[in-house]
């Protein structure tokens, strides 16, 4: 006797597992791009001679999109760290989820997101 054909049911759960798992390997791969962009700027020092590369943003639905898309100044290099004004700063330190409390100074912000971007250039 035949076996009885799978119910929309048991379909519906497959699809679910892989969908599980792809949102998964998705996850996997924008951390494998992020940690990749982290070493490549560190290779680029102050970044004057060899652009930094841009890290997405991480969007609550485990999308991604880079900074420039949402009217933020490109951070190619040291200096444009530096010069940040102090509403884009927060507003990159916010989207990167680098912790942050409101009274830390300039500088201690300015560092720790060139720590993230993987920028080793010194301020200045």
């Amino acid at each position: 006797m035949p076996a009885d054909p799978p119910n929309l049911m048991d379909i519906n759960q497959h699809l679910h597992v892989i969908d599980e798992r792809l949102n998964h390997i998705e996850g996997r791969l924008v951390d494998m791009n992020e940690v990749l962009c982290q070493a490549y700027n560190q290779g680029c020092r102050s970044g004057a001679e060899r652009p930094y590369k841009a890290i997405p943003f991480r969007l609550p639905d485990g999308g991604v999109e880079l900074p420039e898309t949402v009217g933020l100044p490109p951070l190619r290099d040291a200096r444009a760290i530096e010069n940040l004004e102090d509403a884009d700063l927060n507003t990159y330190l916010l989207q990167y989820n680098i912790p942050r409390a409101g009274n830390l100074n300039r500088r201690t912000k300015i560092q720790r997101l060139k720590a993230f971007l993987g920028s080793t250039f010194p301020s200045s």
